[in-house]
Parts: C-alpha cells; sequence; structure tokens
C-alpha cells in the first residue's frame, strides 16, 4: 500500500498531549479502514502536526482520521519511506506505540535543508578534488548532524534538524575546499520548512528554493530569508565574520525565484532581452537590476549568460560528439566564437577542451 503523510493545523490550544491522545484514537480504528497509523510529529510552537500513514487511499486515511476523532488533515501527499527516515530521522513511533501508557511525542517537523552544490569545472579532473567532494564533503555534513537524502554527480541535498549545525558544517565545507577554481565552483544554500507545504512532494518549496540560490549566486553560503529569520541574532552576528556566507531577504528570494522561473522557460531563446523578465517579475528593468544586484552581485544579463554558460558545460559532459559551435546555439548564444570566448573566461579552458576532459 502507498504511505501517505499528512498535514494538521491545529489551534493555540493544542498541547502536545492531545495530539499523543488523537493519534492513540487513530490506532484504536486503523484496522477498520485498511490503515496503519505508523507515527507523527508535533511542532508546538508552530500548531502543526504531521502524520504518517500506510493506507489503501487518500479517502481511507481521511476517514481514518473522521471517524477516530474528527481532526480531518488540511493536507495529504504521498511520500517514500526512505525519503522521510532521510528527512526527519523515522518512520514508527520512536517506541512501542501498543504500550497502555500513551506515547508522547513532542517533536516538530521543521528542518533545515541543506544543498550542495559543485559545478564541474576543468580542475575536477584531478584526483584530489574528486575526493575533496567524495569524502570531505559527506564527512563534514554528517558530523555536524545532517542526514545525507541525495547525492548525485555534484549535487548532494541534506537534512538537518538544527538550524545552527547546518551552518557550521556549511561554514567548514568552505574552509576545507580551498583554492580556486574550486572554492569558487562549490554553492551551498540552506533553507528551512515542513515536509507538507502545498506542494506534491516533501519539502518541495524548500529544495526549489535552494535550486534557485545555487544557481544564481554561486561561490557563498546563502541562507534563505526564511532561514535567515529563524537563526539566532547571535548567530547572524557570528556569521558576518565568514566571506562566503550570505542571507537574502523576502523580496530578493521571491524575485530570484521569479527570475529563475522565467529563466528556465526561455533560457535557449537567443532573443531572450532583460525586457521579458519585467512583467514574470512584476518589477521594471531598473527595479529588477537593483533587486539582482544586491542579492547576486550580478547584472541581469550576466546572470542570463552565467546559467547558459552552465547548461552549455552541462551538455558539453553529456554529448561528447556535439560540436562547440551545435552547443553555442543550442544554449543561445548567436555567435559560437564568442561562446567560447565566454566559456574560457568562467571555466579557465576552451569548451573543446573541457569537453575532452570530461
Amino acid at each position: 500500500m502507498p504511505i501517505y503523510m499528512d498535514r494538521h493545523d491545529v489551534s493555540e490550544l493544542v498541547t502536545a498531549e492531545m495530539v499523543a491522545h488523537l493519534h492513540k484514537e487513530d490506532l484504536k480504528v486503523q484496522d477498520q479502514f485498511g490503515c496503519c497509523a505508523m507515527t507523527y510529529w508535533f511542532d508546538g510552537a508552530r500548531k502543526m502536526a504531521f502524520c504518517l500513514v500506510d493506507a489503501p487511499n487518500e479517502q481511507a486515511l481521511h476517514e481514518m482520521h473522521k471517524h477516530a476523532h474528527g481532526e480531518v488533515p488540511n493536507s495529504i501527499i504521498e511520500v517514500e519511506p526512505g525519503l522521510v527516515e532521510a528527512f526527519l530521522g523515522r518512520i514508527q513511533d520512536p517506541e512501542n506505540h501498543q504500550q497502555e501508557k500513551m506515547l508522547i511525542i513532542d517533536e516538530p517537523a521543521l528542518r533545515a535543508i541543506m544543498m550542495i552544490d559543485i559545478e564541474p569545472m576543468f580542475s575536477d579532473t584531478d584526483s584530489s578534488n574528486k575526493r575533496s567532494w567524495q569524502d570531505v564533503v559527506p564527512d563534514t555534513v554528517i558530523k555536524h548532524g545532517g542526514s545525507i537524502v541525495k547525492q548525485s554527480a555534484g549535487v548532494m541535498l541534506v537534512s538537518f534538524k538544527s538550524l545552527t549545525l547546518s551552518v557550521a558544517a556549511g561554514i567548514e565545507l568552505f574552509s576545507n575546499l580551498p583554492g580556486s577554481p574550486a572554492i569558487d565552483s562549490l554553492s551551498i544554500a540552506i533553507t528551512v520548512g515542513v515536509p507538507v507545504n502545498g506542494q506534491q512532494t516533501m519539502f518541495a518549496d524548500c529544495i526549489r528554493a535552494a535550486e534557485t540560490i545555487c544557481t544564481l549566486i554561486p561561490g557563498k553560503l546563502v541562507l534563505s530569508a526564511e532561514a535567515n529569520s529563524v537563526l539566532s541574532p547571535q548567530n547572524t552576528k557570528d556569521g558576518e565574520q565568514e566571506p562566503r556566507l550570505q542571507a537574502i531577504n523576502e523580496k530578493e528570494q521571491s524575485c530570484l525565484q521569479l527570475f529563475m522561473n522565467q529563466l528556465e522557460q526561455s533560457w535557449h531563446n537567443p532573443e531572450l532581452t532583460v525586457g521579458d523578465f519585467t512583467k514574470p517579475t512584476g518589477m521594471s528593468k531598473s527595479q529588477l537590476y537593483r533587486v539582482l544586484m544586491s542579492a547576486t552581485g550580478k547584472s541581469p544579463n550576466q546572470l542570463i549568460s552565467a546559467f547558459r554558460l552552465r547548461k552549455a558545460a552541462a551538455i558539453l559532459i553529456r554529448h561528447p560528439a556535439k560540436s562547440v559551435a551545435e552547443v553555442a546555439y543550442q544554449t543561445g548564444f548567436t555567435s559560437p566564437s564568442y561562446f567560447s570566448k565566454s566559456f574560457r573566461k568562467r571555466y579557465q579552458v576552451l569548451p573543446s577542451r573541457f569537453q575532452s576532459a570530461n
């Protein structure tokens, strides 16, 4: 049977003891609906409860809650047990839920979600850089209490219970991967959120925000607006001494996401201009320029070019038979020679050499 996670937004009067009682009531009737109430999380500060239920379908889960206590969920998503365990640390109650004494779980599902992105660089062919990624990065995040959720070539997604420890891990990663261009190819974004938040997959809004930040603000450890608001003032003050640490505000984050949404749709269009972003972002050209410069240190045109070059690098790696000219036109450049010049400036090597080395 599929496994679902639901979200209950509860009133200010609800306590951990009350939620434990509701979970116990679910256990009493679960068999009638073919369900198994596996466990739950409760965040007393934010007044949210999340239930993990093995059920034949969403309707059965809904009916189980309705019959047991009447507290039906605000939203439900289907989840993978392995991802739940990686993100949240467990998929069962911490203790035997069949014991007579009611088990009270007062544990929030709020997590700090870190994305680590190491952009392919020409120097990555060096074995020492490969060891840095394969050994240093996992060891560092695990040492700071991180749980690796996903890992692919150059990208790692990590879940932390502690936002403070996630920041410490990010700072240490920059310290342990010194030197250019390797250090400039490292991007880390930290967001915070809950597993069910209006999307169809767990922590989807956090992951999407982290992807955008890593793409548009490379070479930095960036806290999302939400993460920065959760971090204590003392932590933020301490972090100001770290040159690679940056926090963005809500306006910047919203602008970055809207800009990224449009960029992903139209980056391959050679006639793309900054004016094409004004309507999607709701900003004038001058407003867009100011916000993007504040958040990224780059102009809209520079961000467009950097995005295209990153796409080009990925294509060169995946398709070694493609010519440089083909890749240039495919990624929105109108001149192969200008593409090669721009690529060399970014990656310190001509695209043809980059392609053969990777």
